[in-house]
């Protein structure tokens, strides 16, 4: 069994930290948590608003039901940005560089004939364009794209189809203007394989939810986070086992199973997040027995097996718990977590980072996440272990490279990613 075995020197956080407190009725969370702000009057109904992402401390939330990009803070609703169609997709998601990504095609058909995608850029300018390759089912979800979609160097974007496995694509979009896509596998209409060489990633008979989403991030190039193909279906129940698969995509263009994030008391209702901060990496999830509102940060951490192990516990930082009523009983009751539980991380400062949580069908909020005193040591062992490391060279497309030369590559030793010129 593998493991990152960086929490040795780092599981003491002070007391405080880790105590639960009351944030008026907004529900208990541990001491480094503080909710900023919350809205409750957000769009309801199952197919309304399924998705969200956050920009410079806004949530945007793609509107079904209205075809428009509903624009939120603190003070509520603050403007609508048009999709260019009367009802929209429910895909909406971001790329590093801030620049929103949408589906266009009409919500719950298929992808195929309906390949619409517009990018909302961080300066406003929209580019509308198609898919190339669709799948026949749909996938309520996308993940977030690693890079810069309106950059020379681009961006990629992830997905598969739900129901029927019947693939798994990247598109490569640059300048805004999507390439051709990438299969890492296929099958036809009888289910027979026509591109071998990664169908190891599917069991023959698995059912992708439609609720799966594919994320990469630059800090961890030639890295792909699948939640999750061995998942027939998203689940409510706490504990559900580490649904997150961590898998390699090699230069030649072979996509592997590599490992599973390490997710304690994992709920494994869609969504999930992994960002950097003083010094670590970390992984927030949603969590506990009730999946309209609980999540969890836990250290960025790996392991070769999916079952719940007693020490998978030791990796956890910080909780928000599910808010309770008068009774005591959930006071969010909405049961399909098919709906998703989405969260967008973005730096405060050096030690903290603000948290974006979004409950479709349920509320909105935003949070500060205080690790002034978590990750420090994280970062001393860190130390110790990269200077042993293999080094490894990616280009920036995150694809790994033999030998890098003539041009500028992607540098990961251990921990440590960094840009050189060959």
């Amino acid at each position: 069994m593998k493991r990152n075995l960086l929490f040795g020197a780092a599981l003491f956080i002070g007391a405080a930290a880790l105590c639960p407190v009351a944030n008026a009725a907004d529900g208990a969370m541990d001491g480094i948590l503080k909710l900023l702000w919350k809205h409750t009057e957000i769009a309801t109904g199952t197919n309304n608003c399924r998705q969200g992402t956050a920009v410079d401390g806004k949530i945007y939330l793609n509107s079904w039901g209205t075809g428009k990009v509903e624009v939120w803070d603190e003070t509520g609703k603050v403007a609508e940005l048009e999709t260019g169609v009367a009802k929209s997709g429910t895909n909406i998601t971001r790329d590093d560089a801030g620049n929103i990504i949408l589906r266009t095609g009409t919500f719950p058909g298929g992808y195929a004939g309906q390949p619409g995608m517009r990018i909302i850029a961080k300066d406003g300018t929209t580019y509308d364009l198609n898919m190339p390759t669709t799948f026949g089912g749909r996938g309520d979800f996308w993940g977030h794209v690693q890079g810069d979609v309106t950059s020379e160097a681009g961006g990629d974007l992830w997905y598969t189809e739900a129901w029927r496995t019947a693939g798994l694509q990247k598109y490569h979009i640059s300048n805004g203007i999507v390439g051709e896509a990438t299969p890492y596998f296929e099958r036809d209409e009888n289910k027979v394989v026509l591109n071998p060489k990664n169908a190891e990633l599917f069991y023959p008979n698995t059912t992708n939810s439609t609720t799966n989403t594919i994320s990469t991030y630059s800090f961890l190039p030639g890295k792909v986070f699948f939640f999750s193909p061995l998942a027939s279906k998203t689940g409510n129940d706490a504990g559900h086992q580490n649904s997150v698969n961590v898998m390699t995509l090699d230069e030649d263009g072979t996509l592997s199973f590599s490992e599973y994030l390490i997710m304690p008391n994992h709920n494994a209702c869609s969504g999930f997040n992994i960002f950097e901060c003083n010094g670590g990496k970390y992984v927030i999830y949603s969590s506990g027995s009730n999946n309209r509102d609980g999540f969890t940060i836990a250290r960025y951490a790996t392991k070769s097996t999916t079952a719940n192990e007693d020490t998978d516990k030791d990796y956890r930082v910080a909780t928000k718990y599910a808010d309770l009523d008068n009774s005591g009983n959930p006071l969010y009751s909405v049961a399909n977590a098919f709906y998703g539980h989405h969260f967008v991380v973005e730096p405060a400062s050096e030690t903290k980072v603000y948290i974006y949580q979004i409950c479709p069908e349920t509320f909105i909020a935003k949070y500060e996440l205080d690790l002034t005193n978590v990750g420090v040591e994280d970062a001393m062992v860190e130390e110790q272990i990269d200077a042993n490391a293999p080094v490894e060279y990616f280009n920036l497309q995150g694809i790994k490279v033999a030998e890098p030369e003539n041009g500028l590559f992607i540098k990961r030793q251990g921990s440590k990613v960094t840009k050189v010129i060959k």
